[in-house]
């Protein structure tokens, strides 16, 4: 129990303010409310990136416990219909998140540890629509930014040294955004899975 609780020390006193980047790819949901009208407008899929991305910055409150505020960059797709009379019409969303998440995390060793958190927060997705019209023959952008919501909840594990580490990272995302003009809305989050580099500061040692 006496080394047991030293390693939760030196965790503790190594850890104390950190910058965590993840890259990795993640898996939205294809067929939803949002697609079907896309698809009853006459668009049809083009694209879909699975890249993810995520940075956050952690600052330990109690022992086993942090803060988070981190963002993530979930669905981003691409459209196409043919508008007839030109190039093809064109319409895509860029989801991101900026949340708040608490950490609970147990060291095992001071350089290893395991972790899960929940996180909530804003989702910012923006969408772009390029059209021609017979009235309009150059083409159009339009654009809006949909502000939502999302829910996360993530486990990792991570490898560190006192001031450099590595983790991964997976879990799910619900981000119901963006949404059209029928309420019909999308699901952008999904799962993801991340790898990642930490940096960590402030050591009271």
């Amino acid at each position: 129990a006496v080394e047991a609780a030293a390693e939760d020390q030196l965790f503790v006193e190594g850890q104390r303010i950190g910058l965590e980047l993840g890259l990795g790819g993640g898996w939205a949901p294809r067929d939803t409310a949002y697609t079907r009208t896309l698809e009853t407008f006459g668009f049809e899929h083009w694209t879909t990136s699975q890249f993810r991305f995520s940075a956050a910055l952690e600052t330990i409150v109690v022992r086993y416990f942090s803060l988070l505020l981190q963002t993530n960059r979930l669905d981003k797709q691409e459209w196409n219909r043919d508008s007839g009379i030109g190039d093809d019409d064109h319409f895509n969303w860029n989801t991101w998140t900026l949340d708040v998440h608490l950490r609970a995390f147990y060291p095992v060793t001071h350089w290893f540890r395991v972790y899960a958190q929940f996180g909530v927060g804003p989702t910012f997705t923006g969408t772009r629509l390029y059209v021609r019209t017979t009235s309009s023959p150059e083409q159009t952008r339009f654009r809006e930014v949909d502000v939502g919501y999302n829910i996360a909840g993530l486990g990792g594990l991570e490898l560190t040294s006192r001031h450099v580490g590595f983790f991964t990272q997976g879990g799910y995302f619900y981000a119901p955004s963006p949404k059209n003009l029928l309420g019909d809305r999308h699901q952008s989050g999904g799962g993801v899975l991340l790898l990642g580099i930490s940096f960590h500061f402030g050591s009271r040692s």
